[in-house]
């Protein structure tokens, strides 16, 4: 009996999992890019978020933090973007902190099987594969019903970082530059029949 409970504790705790979205992108020098820090599998769990603590690491060589958008699921329905959030950017690191005041019945009705927590808003800086990745405490820093920690699985995610391609020529560029080529042809040969 004690084995079939504990088997089903850990189905449970495995079934939730937080990552980011999308896993796995592409972009050049220069480009500003935003990565979603999803939580999933709440409904098969019978769960809900209602606060967390993540820490999320990138390669500061490679990437810049220019901010973070919270998603709106820990808000009150009545006062939209009333729920205690912080967000600090620091080198290498986000610090995403989020409480709601609502009850669990509350959240409940909110969030679904899986939410958007927070948005992530990145410059690309330099050539190369940045990981993002969750940095946990000791103890799991995502809270459920009645305020139990949740334990989650964490996927990682890359962002490449690639050089700015050239634009290619369109074809009426092309046609442009040749007859720029042969005008001065033409008027040197017209010159030479007249003399």
């Amino acid at each position: 009996m004690f084995v079939l409970v504990w088997l089903g504790i850990a189905s449970t705790a495995m079934a939730i999992s937080i990552g980011f979205s999308p896993s796995s992108q592409a972009v050049e020098i220069g480009d500003s890019l935003t990565v979603d820090v999803i939580i999933s599998g709440l409904s098969a769990a019978d769960e809900i978020v209602s606060a967390y603590d993540l820490d999320v690491s990138y390669d500061a060589a490679l990437l810049l933090a220019t901010g973070v958008t919270f998603g709106p699921y820990l808000d009150d329905l009545l006062f939209p973007g009333f729920a205690f959030q912080e967000a600090i950017l620091a080198s290498g690191l986000i610090d995403l902190a989020e409480l709601s005041i609502l009850s669990d019945d509350e959240l409940a009705l909110q969030q679904g099987d899986s939410l958007v927590l927070a948005t992530l808003h990145f410059n690309a800086l330099a050539l190369g594969t940045s990981p993002l990745t969750f940095t946990f405490d000791d103890e799991n820093d995502i809270k459920g019903r009645k305020a139990l920690e949740l334990y989650v699985e964490a996927l990682g995610a890359d962002v490449t970082v690639t050089a700015a391609t050239q634009p290619v020529p369109e074809p009426s560029t092309l046609l442009m530059l040749g007859f720029s080529l042969l005008i001065p042809g033409c008027i040197a040969r017209r010159r030479a029949r007249k003399k």
